[in-house]
């Protein structure tokens, strides 16, 4: 049985990573993660999330880093029936970030461990929790956006 989102690639866009190693010695850095998502359709049945991931302080002040990553996944949808947009999206937005989720949290480990000891590990997580979580806040680090062509 074929499922009906297909991840086709993903491709990494940007990166930063900041260190001040004059840090380093804090014992604990509370870093707090803000994600981004754009989610953007095709008319032909394929489909495009960015996904971004921010921490730390850009100055290297507060934080002994800072990172800043974006990915952006390919979908494809296959079904003999019809889907609606709406169903794309939700498709989209918990399946598509569950398949992204890995890749991002993979990068930022990768990129981290380069310049210092011990790269971020960020922890694995429920996409459909997060997103219940993220979505019901008043002040949304975690964003949004839907964008068709």
């Amino acid at each position: 049985m074929k499922a009906i989102l297909q991840f086709v690639d993903y491709k990494v866009l940007n990166t930063v990573y900041k260190h001040n190693p004059a840090l380093d010695d804090k014992e604990f850095e509370e870093l707090n993660p803000e994600f981004e998502v754009t989610l953007r359709l095709t008319k032909e049945d394929h489909a495009f999330i960015k996904l971004s991931i921010e921490f730390g302080d850009k100055k290297v002040q507060e934080t002994s880093l800072y990172v800043y990553a974006q990915i952006a996944g390919l979908f494809e949808f296959e079904s003999e029936e019809e889907i609606s947009n709406e169903n794309k999206k939700e498709l989209l937005q918990v399946n598509g970030l569950a398949i992204l989720y890995p890749y991002i949290r993979s990068l930022v480990t990768d990129l981290t461990s380069k310049g210092s000891n011990e790269g971020v590990i960020l922890p694995t997580v429920n996409i459909s929790e997060m997103l219940r979580n993220e979505l019901s806040k008043e002040d949304k680090p975690f964003n949004i956006s839907n964008q068709q062509d």
